[in-house]
């Protein structure tokens, strides 16, 4: 995929599984807000390819591939960038 102007794709960090038995059922489990970018637009400056990022929740469009969920964000929509410390 190639991502067009100011847009971020980010590759989603999976949900965890409960370690306690409890089963949780996919509709009712909160997604990180956590993500590795996978692709970034010509317009983008702030961040590269591999680097870790927090979104907002309800920020950006939800894609899935390679069986993975992505999401398309504007940079704008970016909260920060992770260092691996």
């Amino acid at each position: 995929m190639r991502v067009l102007g100011r847009r971020v794709l980010v590759r989603r960090v999976p949900i965890a599984e409960s370690s306690h038995g409890i089963i949780i059922p996919e509709r009712s489990r909160t997604w990180p807000q956590e993500g590795t970018v996978v692709a970034v637009g010509s317009g983008v400056d702030s961040v590269k390819p591999g680097d870790r990022v927090l979104f907002g929740r309800y920020a950006g469009t939800h894609v899935t591939m390679d069986e993975a969920v992505h999401v398309l964000l504007w940079e704008r929509d970016l909260m920060g960038v992770l260092n691996d410390d």
